[in-house]
């Protein structure tokens, strides 16, 4: 993940998921120029909601989330990007 993070547009975040016996484990990054979420605190809370773990910290971080609920946390994971970036608006 953190080789193609130079590519990213200033509106993404990079997701990047495999299936492992233990679920879905997720990598997400963001560029340095890339919308200011703290990748950590949103991995946290949106895995938490899809009944996982997660967190890292402001450009970086991982999840492991049950497979079967990979759908709802990337929803969950949108919903949270675009509620911090609309307060920081």
């Amino acid at each position: 993940a953190s080789l193609l993070t130079p590519s990213l547009s200033r509106d993404k975040l990079l997701v990047v998921a495999v299936d492992a016996a233990e679920g879905a484990k997720l990598s997400v990054r963001r560029g340095r120029d890339s919308i200011k979420v703290n990748v950590g605190e949103i991995l946290r809370r949106a895995a938490q909601l899809a009944g996982g773990v997660g967190g890292g910290h402001e450009n970086a971080g991982g999840a492991t989330i049950p497979a079967e609920k990979l759908g709802e946390f990337l929803r969950l994971l949108d919903k949270e990007v675009a509620r911090i970036a609309g307060s920081r608006s």
